[in-house]
């Protein structure tokens, strides 16, 4: 999932980040609220909302409109269950899953999920094979060319093309079967973990599923809908204020252990980063993720703890290919010495010492080293590190000279455009950094920063092209798990932005999601993975962590983030 700069704050798969208070509003909670410092057992936890973060989207599907600036979408696991839940070392976790066991075919074409029969809905129904399969067919259709509801995560994880059909086998069997061999880990972590259950008896109105997709599209941002109060998470909504705070209450019925001890969860819109941290210097929130240039007077408010959270991604400056961006250097950039010398450019560990203050990683291309994962060769050195001198003596040895300190070739000169999203101090630092170091190279960079909504759209609409050679982001690896290419770098992948386009990777992309033995599977993905971290089909630069103020009364915060983590489905949390 799309994250950084030119995004609004997307939020990760399952996850609600963030800050908003207005605890007054929540009277109604009772004297025990959590915003009641003298309370012995608070009844209520405060969540806030990142800044401007209004929840628009409920499930079962994620729509295309939100896919780049996601604003709310699934509350996950606190009312929903995903499938198949992800550790926080990016493993399945079937003691936490509605699947209990996952088998594959001998050539690698059917994948049998069985269900825990332990799971049931709020209402007392069990979960079935056919509330798997419904959500499967919901997924596929809103995947259609002429679905009313588009869904975000098309493309990934074989959706729909490589998805042959689903069906339900009695009540607690669903077999996927696929239209050709495939990579096992790779259609379970990609494909697979994309499916939520759907209570099918609640939410299946008609036979024809356009008229479904319609009618999901029509309900979808009221959670008022009588279908929404049957859950399997540890959570219900009960209650909502427009643009102020939303409500939920312990489900009675959760299957989950252990169970969840704080009787309400309040999550609450911020306007600002200044209104969080007065909310929070008040106590009227006990959890916010905060910004970085919040970090230092955060540390002086001493009933909070700093919690950051590495995350199971990377960052990178998105490269327009295109032949009309801005100033028509699109040519240019497709010359790999070219994206050499700007990387040399980029002194990751400077921005991540003195800009992020420490809460960030350096990304060496798109496999995250942290959290520790499967995935990630720790023997692949660092491409291309900082190095200006190196840069610009690549620039010379192509013919390019300095002239009036721009680098310059028959005519043209290297001089770019960075676009990147308003409002957040530690950006504006981070890119001022890189403009000046490039500028030792005799690369110059004219600095554009607007509203990240707009960022967004003008970085996701080829219309938009000419507006930008650069912009800043990165990529959370959820629902895909598994940290291949598949959308990210193929030519015509929906979340390669700068259409790159390069066979060669094309090819290696490819091969990470067929079948083979172990070792071929392994062998591929390495190959993937060397050679789409020194083709820079972006810029790499470090990933920030997320950053949370959180009230020392708050225990279990910091040990139980997963990349399906949110404040209340780990049941580990608790309030004194």
């Amino acid at each position: 999932m799309p994250v950084g700069p030119f995004t609004v704050d997307v939020k990760r798969w399952s996850r609600l980040l963030g800050i908003v208070g207005a605890i007054a509003l929540l009277a109604g909670c009772g004297t025990g609220g959590a915003g009641a410092g003298s309370a012995k057992t608070p009844t209520t936890l405060n969540i806030a909302l990142p800044q401007g973060l209004s929840l628009n989207w409920w499930p079962p599907l994620v729509p295309g409109v939100d896919c780049y600036t996601l604003t709310g979408g699934y509350l996950g696991p606190d009312t929903y269950l995903p499938l198949i839940w992800m550790s926080k070392t990016d493993h399945v976790q079937y003691s936490r899953s509605i699947a209990s066991n996952i088998a594959v075919s001998h050539d690698d074409t059917v994948y049998t999920i069985t269900l825990n029969k332990k799971w049931h809905w709020s209402n007392g129904a069990p979960i079935t094979a056919q509330d798997v399969a419904y959500d499967a067919q919901l997924v596929l259709a809103a995947s259609g060319p002429n679905s009313p509801l588009a869904y975000c995560f098309s493309g990934e994880g074989g959706v729909p093309s490589l998805w042959k059909s689903v069906a339900a086998e009695g009540t607690d069997k669903v077999v996927v079967t696929t239209t050709q061999p495939v990579n096992p880990q790779w259609f379970i972590y990609n494909g697979l973990t994309q499916l939520v259950p759907i209570p099918k008896a609640e939410w299946d109105k008609y036979s024809n599923m356009n008229q479904e997709l319609a009618w999901i599209n029509k309900i979808a941002a009221n959670f008022k809908n009588p279908v929404y109060q049957v859950v399997d998470g540890p959570y219900k909504p009960v209650k909502y204020v427009q643009d102020q705070y939303w409500e939920f209450k312990i489900n009675p019925a959760y299957d989950g252990s252990p169970k969840p001890s704080i009787p309400t969860i309040t999550y609450h819109y911020e306007a600002s980063a200044d209104s969080t941290f007065l909310d929070l210097s008040k106590g009227n929130v006990q959890i916010a993720q905060i910004p970085l240039n919040y970090y230092k007077p955060m540390k002086k408010l001493s009933q909070y703890q700093i919690v950051p959270e590495p995350l199971f991604a990377y960052g990178n400056i998105a490269v327009n290919f295109r032949p009309n961006d801005a100033g028509n250097m699109g040519t240019l950039l497709n010359q790999l010495y070219i994206r050499q010398a700007l990387q040399y450019g980029i002194d990751q560990e400077g921005i991540v010492k003195s800009i992020l203050d420490g809460f960030a990683t350096v990304s060496n291309g798109p496999v995250p080293s942290v959290p520790p994962n499967p995935f990630y060769d720790s023997h692949m050195p660092l491409v291309d590190p900082f190095n200006p001198a190196k840069g610009k003596a690549i620039l010379e040895a192509h013919g390019w000279t300095l002239q009036n300190g721009v680098m310059t070739k028959g005519g043209q000169k290297l001089q770019f455009v960075m676009l990147f999203g308003s409002g957040d101090p530690t950006t504006t630092d981070e890119m001022e950094l890189l403009k000046a170091d490039w500028a030792q190279e005799g690369i110059a960079v004219t600095l554009e920063s607007e509203a990240p909504s707009t960022v967004s759209s003008e970085v996701t609409n080829p219309a938009d092209s000419a507006k930008w050679d650069f912009s800043p982001g990165g990529w959370i690896y959820a629902p895909d798990f598994d940290p291949g290419g598949d959308g990210l770098f193929n030519t015509g992948g929906g979340f390669n932005f700068g259409a790159y386009s390069n066979p060669t990777l094309d090819r290696l992309i490819h091969e990470t999601d067929l079948a083979g033995t172990p070792s071929q599977i392994k062998r591929r993905f390495l190959a993937y993975e060397h050679y789409v971290t020194e083709e820079l089909p972006v810029l790499w630069i470090p990933i920030g962590d997320y950053v949370y103020a959180v009230n020392k009364n708050v225990t279990g915060f910091a040990n139980n983030f997963s990349p399906y983590w949110s404040y209340t489905s780990d049941n580990y949390i608790s309030y004194k």
